[in-house]
């Protein structure tokens, strides 16, 4: 089969352009929920941070908890 020019450059745009409908697709996710990730797989260092700040939140309340107690 003979590869054309315009079968190149079909190829080349079709693919550079779903990559940019998802990168589109992602953003506008983004911005319906309000939210920078909904899942973990969306970025991982993003949710592995957030995990870890929850964690510490939670450990503050639970010193603040029973120091007010303590008092």
């Amino acid at each position: 089969m003979r590869v054309t020019q315009s079968m190149y450059y079909d190829n080349i745009f079709s693919t550079s352009n779903s990559r940019l409908n998802k990168q589109l697709f992602d953003v506008n996710k983004q911005i319906a929920s309000g939210l920078k990730i909904q899942y973990a797989s969306d970025d991982v260092r993003t949710f592995t941070e957030t995990m870890r700040l929850d964690n510490e939140l939670s450990t503050i309340g639970q010193v603040e908890k029973k120091y007010r107690e303590w008092v």
